[in-house]
């Protein structure tokens, strides 16, 4: 009976009035001092449906806490589709930039860089390469993989002593 009383209560944190990043943060760390990761997720999620695209700065809020649970369950692929999916949908551009630069962190913790190959070798190729260059090159760089990295390095356009660095 706790279990549903406590649900109720935490729909009523996020759900009643507008839609807030702290109500979502909240109620997503009661649920960790709970001992349930396992609704963690869907509460960030529900809120980023619910945040919609004009609250940029309360998207980003949430992101950066969603991106912080996937590091926690050591979830990085999950990481990497979340930060392609929602970099694109960033008008601002240092917004976008900050979001980009908070999930190269994330990601220059994942435990296995390898696991991360795959998805980064498909965004690579997509339209979204480009905006995500700077943390395929990390993925690649840290798994070794200089001959990925180094097409990276030349397809983004950087100036000139910044290439140089990261050709070296």
């Amino acid at each position: 009976g706790k279990d549903e009383e406590a649900k109720r209560f935490l729909a009523m944190l996020y759900r009643e009035g507008p839609p807030r990043a702290a109500a979502y943060e909240m109620a997503a760390n009661l649920l960790l001092d709970q001992g349930r990761p396992d609704l963690v997720e869907g509460i960030y999620r529900e809120g980023l449906g619910r945040l919609g695209r004009a609250d940029q700065h309360g998207r980003l809020r949430l992101l950066r806490r969603l991106f912080e649970f996937y590091n926690l369950i050591d979830a990085p692929v999950k990481l990497l589709r979340v930060l392609a999916a929602e970099s694109a949908a960033f008008q601002d551009p240092s917004l976008r930039e900050e979001l980009l630069r908070e999930g190269e962190l994330f990601l220059a913790d994942a435990q296995a860089p390898a696991e991360l190959l795959p998805l980064a070798d498909s965004l690579a190729a997509s339209p979204a390469g480009a905006r995500l260059s700077p943390i395929l090159r990390q993925i690649y760089l840290a798994v070794g993989d200089h001959d990925r990295f180094a097409d990276q390095a030349l397809r983004t356009p950087l100036p000139a002593p910044d290439r140089a660095h990261w050709l070296y």
